[in-house]
């Protein structure tokens, strides 16, 4: 048995010649060799893409455990909000409320300073910039001159009078209602 050595088959499917000649030719021409340049750029896009996925993968996970991790410390620090939020209302409400009995003992000092002889108060409140008395006069005069009194007071931006009656072991019982400025 001798052995022939086997002879290579080289088949040529693109033929034989100048691939200049007609514009099919020219286009095969170019698919082989630019269209190789194509495919390779396009193929190392896909892989690059392919690649990113996972470093995009990850971010978006330590991205997902970075956001439980601070719904934990909101929930967590939630309790503590709501009460500073409801220890801050307490401290207007003081503030408010000192504030408002510093300005109703200057307000009850100034009307015993204005305020007839034998007049006296039995009832007094403060609301706002609103103040209600209802006193007792032990005439028309004393009524006439408290009124005139607080009438020139800058302090009072509007007075009126309700409710006089004539008891007749006290006095003149009135209200007053006055709009502070």
């Amino acid at each position: 048995m001798s052995s022939i050595p086997a002879q290579s088959i080289f088949i040529n499917l693109l033929g034989q010649g100048n691939f200049n000649t007609s514009p099919i030719d020219r286009l095969i021409s170019w698919a082989i060799t630019y269209g190789r340049y194509i495919m390779i750029a396009t193929e190392v896009i896909v892989l690059l893409a392919f690649i990113s996925r996972f470093s995009l993968d990850r971010k978006l996970v330590d991205l997902r455990e970075e956001i439980e991790q601070k719904k934990i410390i909101l929930e967590a620090n939630q309790r503590f909000e709501e009460e500073f939020k409801n220890f801050q209302k307490r401290l207007l409400t003081t503030k408010y409320l000192l504030n408002n009995q510093m300005n109703t003992s200057q307000l009850l000092s100034f009307l015993q300073t204005i305020i007839p002889s034998d007049t006296y108060i039995t009832e007094f409140s403060v609301s706002g910039k609103t103040m209600h008395i209802s006193a007792v006069a032990g005439n028309t005069n004393s009524l006439s001159l408290l009124l005139l009194r607080m009438s020139q007071e800058q302090q009072f931006a509007s007075i009126e009078v309700s409710h006089i009656r004539k008891n007749p072991t006290k006095g003149l019982e009135f209200q007053v209602k006055a709009l502070l400025k």
